[in-house]
């Protein structure tokens, strides 16, 4: 599908849903026939299709892998909402890396592209000294990750561990941010119950990622269905096929509403989410 406005992504993550496939993250910025894999702690690789084109279809372009039951998840640069960084490591215990989101990421991914490493996730709501990564688990404490000192609207701040700052390496960072209507970095506890997230849109949801410590990166968006009833569920962390027979959310007009799911609203467990 073309993207709006005849734009080109910078960032896309795909897969193929249909059965046990590996999640592909592609940057411009690192290259257009590389990518990393969300599920996996490899290294950047040399990769046979380019998805940096207006159309997205174009991914597997060559006829090397099908394209059926493949989505593509993508994003633009823009101020205050998402950008992309590359740099290398100093070893530093609060290196500054600097950026153009142009306000303070509220959320941070990186990636050492040279070496196989965990991926790290800075999220606001976890604060400088909690790292996230892209498994069931939760992550990590301690300011080894991201620091001592506070993002700021033009640098963001990682720390030695190998996972965002050993001298050497060359690591690729994701920023993202809260934009009125448009996007929305939280948390919220969960009630056992049922509840609404506001996120402060009129015309609901698009994109969902919700995760808690004991839980999986749960992920469902418009594009492939999320009604009122059962939703397509994927799971950044795990190759698995699309899990369709489950209602754990549902669309509202602010933002998207939550039953009592333990991957979604647990009485009194955190979770952060983005939309």
């Amino acid at each position: 599908t073309a993207l709006t406005n005849n734009q080109s992504p910078d960032m896309v993550f795909w897969r193929n849903t249909g059965g046990s496939q590996n999640w592909f993250l592609q940057t411009r910025l690192h290259g257009t026939n590389t990518a990393l894999f969300p599920n996996l702690n490899n290294q950047q690789s040399t990769f046979y299709g380019n998805a940096f084109t207006k159309e997205m279809g174009q991914a597997c372009a060559d006829g090397t892998i099908s394209v059926t039951n493949s989505y593509g998840w993508m994003w633009s640069r823009a101020p205050h909402f998402f950008d992309v960084v590359l740099y290398k490591g100093s070893g530093g215990s609060s290196q500054s890396i600097n950026h153009n989101l142009g306000k303070i990421p509220e959320m941070i991914w990186v990636k050492c592209r040279s070496d196989s490493t965990n991926w790290a996730i800075y999220h606001t709501a976890t604060g400088l000294n909690y790292v996230w990564n892209f498994s069931s688990g939760g992550g990590g404490s301690g300011n080894q990750y991201w620091g001592t000192a506070a993002h700021t609207s033009s640098v963001f701040k990682v720390g030695s561990d190998t996972d965002t700052g050993q001298s050497g390496r060359d690591y690729v960072a994701w920023l993202f941010a809260t934009v009125d209507g448009v996007s929305k970095v939280g948390s919220y506890t969960g009630n056992g119950s049922t509840q609404t997230i506001d996120c402060g849109f009129t015309n609901g949801a698009k994109l969902v990622i919700i995760k808690a410590t004991n839980s999986n990166w749960n992920i469902w968006d418009s594009g492939r269905g999320m009604v009122s009833g059962n939703d397509p569920r994927l799971q950044l962390d795990n190759n698995t096929a699309t899990k369709d027979d489950e209602d754990f959310i549902d669309p509202h007009s602010s933002g998207f509403s939550l039953f009592n799911q333990g991957d979604t609203n647990s009485n009194g467990t955190q979770y952060i989410f983005y939309a």
